[in-house]
């Protein structure tokens, strides 16, 4: 078994190794790649983590010049200022933050009760592991001893990212399916200790997979808090003010479409976890489908494509392109602290309008 696994696993560690030296030759050739990922590396810095509030460090925020709106509108996804909101700024709130983080004690009691408190026997992924954990016990031999070391890495795991306050839903299905591909593939490579087990019996384990994915799209309804992003379990599309039943005619889709003359800002927070869902997943989206649109700001802020799209319409500013005419902004909540980054930084005097509603979208107007 040992010798099957070696002739899969290494080659792959190859691969992986020639991948990571081709991404760092890579960003090192390109220079507006390279400052892509460097800004990246301290966006995720801010918002990736538990950011705690702007009391906790505020006079270290007022000696830089941060208001409290600003710190708000940077963690809340609006930081579409890219000049306000540039390198040097994002230095600034890391360092911040990260000082702040190594100064709070956490002990391994508390780390321990904060798993806990993730309510595990709701995730999907979980009972996925489990079932494959007890098929893995009786299909590999001596399997109780690997099974309890892959569930015990995958503990010290979440344990880590949990510590360092790194810990969401990503970070965590990335752990479970790891964990769960690896006993599939440790099971399908054994010498199975049931007869004719490998081939038939996995195709069945992993239809009972799938069907188990199904309530995941099953919606709830709860409140909506940005603490809902960390839970895993909580599929509610409630959290985003969006629901299934309105999405799926590609009304605010069409409607972006129809309009090739306007802008549309598509705010991260809500856009980036719904819009899909609009979708038909037999049909491929077109290069072209959002000629007349972008993301305010998000994971891909300062990407070269990114960039170039906004030289295309001659946008230097995405704060200040969203004062225009025909220029506007799709979110499911209020932006208030983008109007009031507006009257602070900009000095004048504007207001925030509906201008239309469609399905459970907002599309609003700055003017």
């Amino acid at each position: 078994m040992v010798k099957k696994a070696g002739k899969v696993i290494f080659p792959c560690f190859l691969i992986l190794i020639g991948l990571s030296l081709f991404s760092i030759g890579f960003v090192q050739r390109y220079p507006a790649f390279k400052a892509y990922k460097t800004y990246s590396a301290y966006r995720s810095d801010i918002v990736d983590y538990s950011y705690y509030s702007y009391e906790d460090n505020r006079i270290e925020f007022e000696k830089n010049g941060i208001s409290e709106n600003d710190f708000y509108t940077l963690v809340h996804w609006n930081f579409g200022d890219i000049e306000y909101y540039d390198l040097d700024k994002l230095k600034t709130v890391s360092t911040i933050l990260n000082a702040y983080r190594d100064s709070q004690y956490t002990s391994i009691k508390g780390t321990i009760v904060n798993l806990i408190n993730r309510q595990y026997k709701y995730y999907v992924s979980v009972w996925a592991l489990i079932l494959i954990s007890l098929i893995g016990i009786f299909a590999i031999r001596n399997g109780i001893f690997q099974v309890l070391a892959v569930n015990f890495f995958a503990f010290c795991l979440l344990f880590l990212n949990m510590y360092l306050g790194r810990l969401n839903y990503r970070v965590e299905y990335s752990i479970f399916l790891a964990a769960t591909a690896f006993l599939l593939f440790s099971i399908q490579i054994s010498e199975s200790r049931i007869e004719k087990f490998s081939d038939k019996f996995l195709i069945a384990v992993l239809i009972v997979l799938s069907v188990c994915r199904i309530p995941v799209y099953i919606p709830s309804y709860g409140k909506s808090s940005y603490d809902a992003l960390f839970i895993s379990w909580n599929n509610d599309l409630a959290k985003y003010n969006a629901s299934f039943e309105k999405e799926k005619d590609m009304s605010v889709i069409n409607e972006i479409k129809q309009n090739p003359n306007n802008f549309y800002y598509l705010g991260f927070y809500s856009n980036i976890q719904t819009l899909y869902l609009n979708y038909n997943p037999w049909k491929g989206i077109q290069k072209s489908e959002f000629k007349n649109a972008a993301f305010f700001a998000g994971i891909d802020t300062f990407h070269p494509d990114w960039m170039k799209h906004l030289v295309k319409h001659s946008i230097n500013n995405p704060m200040e392109h969203l004062l225009k005419e025909n220029v506007y902004f799709i979110e499911n909540r209020p932006i208030n602290e983008i109007l009031t980054f507006i009257q602070e930084h900009y000095k004048v005097n504007v207001e925030m309008t509906l201008h239309k509603k469609i399905g459970s979208y907002y599309i609003w107007k700055i003017r």
